[in-house]
């Protein structure tokens, strides 16, 4: 399977396969998730890919998969930082290297983009991901992800 796939950047035309993937991702994590009005913000956000960047993962021409990630800047340990926002791999394609192919993909932009890191969060229900992260060399941290509806 993995000598079939390529990983490739995503586009606008991408749109709904990758949405159908956020649903699904959604689910898995047991989070809430309303597609209503995304599709097109998801379409426009691919095309420019200025406030994250987005692959697919393709198979015998169907997308599998997606990844999307972002460069940040941490100012406590004064370094930039390779934030992946998210990392989805259909069921059925799991377990093929293809999760470890795409952070050979993510060294190699978090290098070109001087990243001193990669972090990503998974919810701590998620041990399939936790594995994979620590089989993968990553070290878990301690913190707790907030967030905060912007006030009117």
């Amino acid at each position: 399977m993995i000598d079939q796939m390529k990983i490739r950047t995503a586009s606008g035309q991408d749109a709904e396969a990758i949405l159908a993937m956020i649903i699904k991702h959604a689910q898995f994590e047991g989070d809430t998730f309303e597609p209503e009005g995304k599709l097109e913000k998801l379409k426009a956000a691919l095309d420019v890919q200025q406030l994250f960047e987005c692959w697919v993962v393709e198979i015998k021409g169907v997308i599998e998969g997606y990844c999307s990630f972002m460069p940040h800047y941490d100012s406590w340990h004064q370094y930039r930082f390779l934030f992946v926002d998210a990392l989805w791999l259909n069921e059925h394609v799991r377990g093929g290297s293809i999760g470890s192919k795409i952070f050979d993909k993510l060294h190699a932009r978090a290098k070109d983009l001087q990243c001193d890191t990669i972090q990503v969060m998974t919810p701590s229900t998620n041990s399939s991901g936790i594995s994979f992260y620590k089989k993968l060399g990553a070290v878990q941290m301690s913190k707790a992800y907030f967030s905060f509806p912007v006030r009117p």
